[in-house]
C-alpha cells in the first residue's frame, strides 16, 4: 500500500513537470529513487512472502533461509543507493527554485558541499553495517533501524536458555522475531514518506486547483444560496447612499498627501 501511494505520487509530479516542460535535475534524481525504491519494495514483499516467515520453524526450508539471508543483504545494499538519490533531489529542486544567474558565491558552494554531502553518506552508509555487524558496540552510534538490525542479528548467537525451554522458541527463529514490526516497516515507511514529501511542493499548484475544484462541488451540492434581500447577509448595502456634494469625502476616508 505504502508503496503504491508513494509511486503514484512520483509519477503524478513526473507528468505535471512533462506537461509543463519544465522537467529539470532534480526530476532525473527523483527517477532514478523512485526505481529503486520499487526495486527495493517488490524484493522486500517478495522475500517476506517466499522466504518462510509465518511458519514454524521445523517446516522453513533451506531454500526459503537462503533466499531470507540474501534479501535481507541486498535489501540493505539497495536502501542507501535509495535514500541518496532522494537526498540529491531535495537540494537540486532548491537549488532550482532559489538559484539565480546573480546567485552568490557561496550560495552555489553550500548546493554543491550538501550534494557531495550525499555520496559521504552513501559510503558510510554502505560500510557502516559490515563494521556494526561484526561489532555490535558500534551500533550505538547507528541510526534506531541499523541499531535494530544488528540487535536482531546478533539474538542468533545469544539465545536466551529460559526461551528455549518453551515450545514457541521452536515456532519463531528468535532473531526474527520482530523483524517486521523493528525493522520491515520503518525501512518502507522512511522511504515513502521521503518520496512523497519530496513531491509535494510540485504538486502544490495541482493540489490547490484540486481542493478548489471539491469544495467549490460541495458548496454547490449542499450549501444554500443567499438571498440579496437578506439583511443578515448583505448588511446596510441595500441602502442608498447619500448624496454628495462637489468636494465632499465619504465619511472616514482621508485624504491622500504627495
Amino acid at each position: 500500500m505504502m508503496c503504491t501511494v508513494a509511486s503514484s505520487t512520483v509519477l503524478w509530479r513526473l507528468c505535471l513537470r512533462l506537461a509543463n516542460r519544465t522537467f529539470g535535475a532534480d526530476d532525473y534524481a527523483i527517477i532514478f529513487a523512485l526505481i529503486c525504491y520499487i526495486g527495493w519494495s517488490t524484493l522486500a514483499i517478495y522475500i517476506n512472502l517466499h522466504a518462510g516467515v509465518g511458519k514454524p520453524l521445523w517446516e522453513v526450508t533451506y531454500n526459503e533461509f537462503v533466499l531470507w539471508n540474501k534479501g535481507a543483504v541486498i535489501c540493505t545494499l539497495i536502501y542507501p543507493v535509495m535514500s541518496m538519490s532522494i537526498r540529491v533531489s531535495i537540494p537540486l529542486f532548491y537549488r532550482r527554485i532559489i538559484a539565480t544567474p546573480g546567485s552568490r558565491r557561496s550560495f552555489q558552494i553550500t548546493m554543491y558541499a550538501l550534494l557531495a554531502l550525499q555520496f559521504v553518506y552513501l559510503v558510510v552508509f554502505s560500510v557502516v553495517p559490515a563494521v556494526t555487524i561484526c561489532n555490535p558496540l558500534a551500533s550505538i552510534a547507528a541510526a534506531y533501524k541499523l541499531g535494530i538490525y544488528v540487535w536482531d542479528l546478533r539474538i542468533f548467537t545469544d539465545v536466551d536458555l529460559v526461551w528455549l525451554q518453551y515450545e514457541m522458541s521452536r515456532l519463531v527463529p528468535p532473531e526474527y522475531a520482530d523483524y517486521g514490526k523493528t525493522f520491515w516497516i520503518l525501512s518502507m515507511m522512511e522511504p515513502t514518506l521521503a518520496l512523497i514529501c519530496a513531491s509535494l511542493p510540485v504538486l502544490r499548484p495541482a493540489l490547490i486547483r484540486v481542493t478548489g475544484f471539491i469544495s467549490s462541488t460541495f458548496a454547490s451540492t449542499f450549501g444554500t444560496k443567499k438571498s440579496s434581500g437578506n439583511a443578515s447577509s448583505t448588511g446596510d448595502s441595500w441602502k442608498p447612499s447619500a448624496p454628495r456634494t462637489k468636494g465632499s469625502r465619504p465619511r472616514g476616508q482621508e485624504p491622500y498627501f504627495s
